[in-house]
């Protein structure tokens, strides 16, 4: 009773030129298989309510299955061009928290120092700073911090987030479209800044 569609090597994936849907051409499949292996395939139709109520019975015929079976399964089972590559037991953590502690640093500083730099406004004697767009700080970013980024998780974005004690990463959306100088907290694809 074929139930859930899977061939020898994971997900099965309709053949290109299969009619129907999926579940068919997977039915189609499993019959193959079974007449390839020399088994006599006989169709029945169970009387459950399923929608998956198709079962095969397959009877060995009175001459044996085929001489050379060992060879059939070997080329249903055997390379298919893919070869499978287990995940590896620990994965590495992608999320910018293994890139080395003076690189972290050292891009916190230099961003946390333009960021500041960014604007005079001074409120009870503090430098407040101001906001600065993702895309200029990505410009300070060197091509071996840039590629370092790239192996991350998330990049650049995700690099500002997890450093959340010292700024704030938010979307400033167009007048038009919140209405006269408001500032929207939704996110979306729009200008990014960080403040």
């Amino acid at each position: 009773l074929p139930c859930c569609p899977f061939n020898f090597h994971g997900k099965y994936v309709a053949r290109s030129g299969d009619t129907g849907s999926q579940y068919d051409s997977f039915l189609k499949f499993v019959k193959e298989v079974a007449v390839r292996l020399g088994y006599i395939v006989e169709e029945d139709r169970l009387s459950i309510p399923s929608t998956k109520r198709l079962c095969f019975v397959g009877t060995i015929p009175p001459q044996g299955l085929t001489p050379n079976l060992e060879e059939v399964i070997e080329e249903l089972t055997g390379c298919t061009g893919k070869t499978f590559l287990p995940r590896p037991k620990i994965e590495k953590i992608r999320n910018c928290l293994n890139i080395p502690a003076e690189t972290r640093s050292a891009l916190t500083k230099r961003f946390f120092d333009v960021i500041l730099h960014s604007s005079d406004e001074l409120k009870d004697g503090w430098r407040c700073g101001g906001a600065v767009e993702l895309g200029k700080l990505a410009a300070m970013l060197t091509d071996s911090e840039k590629e370092l980024m790239k192996q991350q998780c998330g990049g650049l974005q995700t690099f500002l987030r997890n450093q959340h004690q010292v700024f704030k990463v938010s979307y400033v959306f167009p007048v038009w479209f919140c209405g006269v100088n408001a500032v929207c907290e939704k996110i979306s694809a729009c200008q990014k800044s960080i403040v």
